[in-house]
């Protein structure tokens, strides 16, 4: 969902703070597991040209207990194909920096609602204490790469969305922190989006600065700064 408009997606968002300044692609699929994406994603590099900053945020998918068997993935495999992703960009890509972003929590008990108003016999798949083992996993993998490879950084949504004390709160206090961050139990509603966007530019900002969109200048000059009698001023000053 980092894409929809309707909820301002994150990628929408960073999108909107990179505007004419550097080309932002999407090449999240909804509904996929890392199982999937280790299939695609060397295709997917196929097509990029040098890239300067690469995003991954999947698990929690992966997480879904066996009665998915479309999506589950078991944990020891999930974390085995997180360190294959990124081994695979960096081997592709070595200059490239990366921010992994973990599994988020959900609310089990608005994700039930979703499922029952769909009218179709369900059954519930999905649950924090789950969840949280595929986040902790991933946040273990990334931690590890980190130790010898600077241009890889973590954000933790855990930590973003419950605060630090969230290995502390039970399950009902993890329900009332989500409250409004959810659009549907699982995926992120604006609120939700605007702290990941956030989050992730604070990141670019302290661990790659030259990435920030304030260190990038735009491709063109603003309008109103074009002389009409000098279009070569339509080129910012270096």
């Amino acid at each position: 969902m980092g894409s929809g408009p309707w909820d301002f997606g994150w990628c929408t968002i960073l999108q909107a703070n990179y505007i004419r300044r550097v080309d932002l692609i999407n090449h999240g699929y909804g509904g996929y597991n890392t199982e999937w994406a280790r299939v695609i994603l060397p295709h997917i590099l196929e097509d990029v040209r040098s890239p300067s900053l690469f995003t991954l945020f999947l698990g929690a998918n992966d997480c879904t207990t066996e009665i998915n068997k479309r999506q589950h993935v078991p944990l020891p495999r999930y974390s085995a194909n997180i360190a294959f992703l990124l081994d695979t960009v960096k081997q592709k890509f070595p200059e490239c920096r990366i921010v992994v972003i973990s599994p988020p929590p959900m609310k089990e008990d608005q994700w039930e609602k979703q499922l029952i108003d769909r009218g179709e016999p369900y059954q519930l798949d999905r649950f924090n204490r789950i969840v949280k083992q595929y986040h902790q996993a991933c946040c273990n993998v990334v931690t590890e790469v980190m130790q010898s490879n600077a241009n890889v950084t973590l954000i933790d949504n855990w930590n973003l969305l419950l605060g630090p004390d969230y290995a502390t709160l039970t399950d009902r206090e993890i329900d009332e922190k989500l409250v409004g961050y959810l659009s549907d139990g699982l995926h992120f509603a604006k609120i939700a989006n605007e702290k990941l966007a956030e989050k992730i530019l604070e990141s670019i900002k302290i661990k790659f600065p030259e990435l920030h969109p304030d260190a990038i200048s735009p491709s063109f000059t603003n309008y109103w700064e074009v002389d009409p009698d000098d279009l070569s001023t339509l080129f910012p000053k270096k």
